[in-house]
């Protein structure tokens, strides 16, 4: 009798508390002059974040929707899976309210322009807090250690790293190719020779696409090239895991590295899956202070990889510069040193990759956008036995960075921007509206919706037209005839941010543009690809189970398939 009395007392303060919380984040919200969307759960619990992602089919299929919509707009990814819902019922801009949390969620033009633009409103906590793992970068600094940083970082990433991620990317995706398919006979795509056609089918194509992406990165950011086909050596003497198994774990399960002890993650009660999380958080920078320490013991002035390039100006810095305060300085700290190149690492491969994945999903599911970026990539690259120049063909293959751009609309890697002004926020809404935001309140800038919003994108704002990202124009010849070229669209500006915008938009930008460039049009020379029927009646039935798979997504790190290994394409060489 005692016990249930100190249970049901137990149970009345917990309840008093969770009542009293939610009624004084409410009652602050109300002053912020937005909608109010109240939801039963604090979004920022940390078994919150780690565990409602994979609760959320569970609570689909059994919660009433009225409380399923608000659990839902608490849960990670939801920008993703609702489109257009919020704005369709909140409008532009509303507070989410839970029992001791409140966010600022907006799609509001004006607003984020405000907020992007700002450079003194620094990422929240929790994006900090994620980001910062293993040491501050040009994306979380604040200050003068930000515009040091940028100075540093922004001119590493030039035309030379360009040019070798194009020819790394071509060679990757040849060898995925040649993988997946038999060698053709040898001939031309423009028909000069009789070939055998050879086809090959796999579940692999998402894997295969990640494998590219972390090939480009390690041969092009810290000088350790692999072939496609390569899997990487054990974990080296002394380590668990190897650093592309530490760092996938990572990545793979962000919120626990991140917010999780790993003593914590080691203990004997947990699976073994989930004590390399806490192996992998412990043994990722080992092996990256290990490539800088290499680095610098074989230092060669004529390697220009990214590790190599910041590593070699922040020693020769060190050695010019005695005063590690001076704010002329222009070195990183080992902490920087390791910070940056983390978000290198994460940027480079995770948000490539997966924008990839996306784009080949689309192509296999409209076969229509194929035949249009074929069409091009066979007029600017007729020889497939050669490797084209970068500069002479990257900026002609506008219809291959059309897909990029309409891939990265409807499957947005970065979600949202998060924010967290350090003081109140005055901001002026596209109506004219002026609303206060609390210091310390999280905002969230959601370009998902932003990129979906049919205000912005109709009249078919989630439909895969890569096509709306090039108008043709009439050029006169110097001869006097005339032919007609396509140019890319320049979008409104706060209408399209896949790398941000404003101060802060991701020096990496023009990197990943090449990357994803050079592998489709490589792909797309010497094949097609298509769905396989299998289980399905039709191929129009495969077409839209793939679709089902593409929902089926969820941010990590950047918007990932939950099922890649559903997505069975079959090759088709064309050349």
């Amino acid at each position: 009798m005692q016990l249930l009395q100190i249970i049901a007392a137990f149970a009345a303060v917990g309840l008093t508390w969770y009542i009293g919380s939610l009624v004084s984040t409410y009652l602050q919200a109300r002053k912020m002059g937005f909608p109010i969307v109240i939801t039963p759960v604090n979004p920022h619990s940390v078994p919150w974040m780690i565990f409602s992602v994979p609760l959320q089919p569970f609570f689909k299929r059994f919660l009433p929707t009225s409380i399923f919509v608000r659990i839902e707009l608490s849960t990670i990814g939801f920008e993703h899976r609702v489109r257009n819902m919020t704005l369709e019922r909140f409008g532009p801009s509303y507070v989410l309210v839970g029992p001791g949390a409140m966010e600022f969620w907006t799609t509001d033009l004006e607003i984020a322009k405000a907020v992007a633009n700002n450079k003194d409103v620094p990422l929240s906590t929790i994006s900090k807090k994620f980001m910062d793992l293993f040491g501050t970068s040009v994306l979380t600094a604040q200050g003068e250690s930000w515009q040091r940083q940028r100075r540093i970082i922004a001119p590493i990433i030039n035309e030379g790293i360009s040019k070798s991620v194009w020819q790394e990317g071509i060679k990757q995706a040849f060898d995925m190719l040649d993988s997946y398919t038999a060698n053709p006979a040898n001939g031309h795509a423009n028909g000069s020779a009789k070939i055998q056609v050879r086809s090959g089918t796999t579940n692999e194509s998402i894997e295969g696409l990640r494998r590219i992406a972390i090939n480009v990165l390690n041969a092009v950011g810290y000088g350790k090239p692999q072939e496609w086909g390569e899997r990487e050596n054990k974990a080296p003497t002394g380590y668990k895991l190897s650093y592309t198994e530490s760092l996938f774990a990572i990545i793979n399960n962000m919120a626990a590295a991140a917010f999780v002890p790993p003593w914590l993650l080691h203990l004997p009660v947990f699976p073994s899956k989930v004590r390399s999380i806490g192996t992998a958080v412990e043994e990722y920078p080992r092996h990256t202070r290990s490539m800088v320490a290499h680095e610098r013991i074989t230092a060669d002035p004529s390697k220009n990889n990214m590790m190599s390039v910041i590593v070699r100006l922040s020693d020769q810095e060190k050695k010019a510069n005695t005063k590690p305060a001076a704010k002329s300085r222009l070195y990183l700290s080992e902490e920087e040193i390791l910070g940056n190149l983390f978000i290198f690492t994460l940027a480079g491969f995770d948000t490539t990759a997966n924008t990839m994945t996306y784009a080949l999903t689309n192509l296999a599911m409209y076969p229509q956008w194929q035949d249009w970026i074929i069409e091009e990539i066979d007029h600017v690259m007729p020889n497939t036995t050669e490797q084209p120049a970068y500069d002479k063909t990257f900026p002609h293959l506008k219809r291959v960075l059309a897909l990029m751009f309409e891939t990265l609309r409807l499957y947005t890697p970065v979600v949202h921007l998060a924010r967290e002004p350090f003081h109140p926020l005055t901001l002026t809404s596209s109506k004219g509206t002026q609303h206060t935001i609390p210091a310390h309140t999280d905002m969230f800038v959601s370009m998902s919706m932003i990129h979906v919003d049919p205000t912005r994108w109709a009249p078919d704002p989630v439909a895969f037209r890569p096509s709306r990202w090039l108008k043709a124009q009439t050029v006169q010849r110097q001869d006097g005839t005339s032919e007609v070229v396509e140019t890319l669209i320049e979008p409104a500006k706060g209408t399209f941010m896949p790398w941000s915008t404003g101060p802060r938009y991701c020096p990496g930008m023009k990197m990943s543009q090449v990357e994803f460039v050079s592998v489709f049009a490589s792909l797309f020379a010497r094949a097609r690809v298509e769905p396989v029927v299998g289980e399905c009646k039709t191929l129009e039935e495969a077409r839209v189970r793939l679709g089902g798979v593409l929902e089926d997504s969820v941010p990590l790190i950047a918007l990932q398939m939950n099922r890649p290994r559903d997505v069975v394409l079959r090759w088709v060489r064309r050349d």
